[in-house]
């Protein structure tokens, strides 16, 4: 409500953003946190609120709008940065519309002159992450006390800390840009982690996610189980059945590892059973 999202369990309630990089891991609490603009708002006035919308690419009708929503914000990161295979399947955009700084002064009569509208747009291919902040022209006339800590930025899981904009400088959030073909008001920041460890990790959730989403593949699996035999209830049971034999597990690193039988033949219907058991 006061101008930034969280990324994490807990909550965060903090009215003023900080305005350094130690203040803002203070205030942060060790969290990652994306503000357009950090500071006291009035989020529930009649003219506007905060609104949250997700897109996912493996929900919902493919030609629905929010898929088409998304393809049309990859386009813009694609051309941002110049990336030729980047298909985004998540983006979380929040928005702060007609917004008011907090005051005792009823919100509809701040609207001229203490009002903003902005954006954030967090968006990913489940690997490369982007972020983007998008300023009104229009809607923009907050006027704050330079004794009150406000902000823009963002921080990471390892607490790196990027400040944008304070209350010392904030027109400068709609009067410019980072993007040569963007327009004032629009700022995008790659924030993906490209530690190779943490890469590896997430393409093989992506695969995983891409292969467990897929409609054709979910259904035949399920056509398939109905076909296949229950498996003994006991291992010890199983070292009887002279129609299985011993597989090296799937997971080798699983701890404790278990101890996979298969069977030798496929039955009537084409299905090749496979039965895993721990702790006997």
């Amino acid at each position: 409500m006061n101008g930034f999202i969280t990324l994490g369990f807990q909550p965060l309630y903090q009215n003023y953003g900080p305005e350094t990089p130690s203040n803002w891991k203070t205030f942060s609490e060790g969290r990652t946190v994306i503000a357009p603009f950090w500071t006291n708002l009035d989020s529930t006035n009649l003219t506007g609120g905060v609104f949250v919308h997700l897109m996912e690419y493996y929900r919902g009708d493919m030609n629905d709008s929010r898929h088409k929503d998304l393809a049309m914000l990859g386009e813009v990161f694609s051309k941002s940065y110049n990336l030729t295979d980047f298909r985004p399947r998540v983006a979380i955009e929040v928005t702060w519309l007609n917004v008011t700084k907090a005051s005792y002064i009823i919100p509809t009569r701040l609207i001229k002159s203490q009002n903003v509208t902005m954006q954030l747009i967090l968006i990913s291919d489940g690997i490369h992450s982007y972020l983007m902040f998008n300023y009104d022209h229009e809607q923009w006339s907050l006027k704050l006390d330079k004794n009150i800590p406000s902000s823009a930025g963002y921080s990471g899981k390892d607490n790196d800390v990027y400040i944008l904009a304070t209350s010392k400088n904030a027109s400068y959030l709609n009067q410019h840009t980072n993007v040569e073909t963007g327009p004032n008001g629009r700022w995008i920041f790659d924030v993906t982690d490209y530690n190779q460890n943490t890469i590896a990790v997430l393409k093989n959730e992506s695969e995983c996610l891409k292969f467990s989403k897929n409609e054709t593949i979910r259904i035949w699996i399920s056509k398939q189980r109905l076909l296949s035999y229950a498996c003994p209830c006991t291992q010890q049971q199983m070292d009887l059945d002279y129609s299985y034999h011993i597989v090296e597990p799937m997971y080798e690193n699983a701890s404790p590892k278990p101890t996979c039988y298969e069977a030798w033949f496929f039955n009537n219907d084409g299905v090749k059973q496979t039965c895993s058991y721990r702790y006997i």
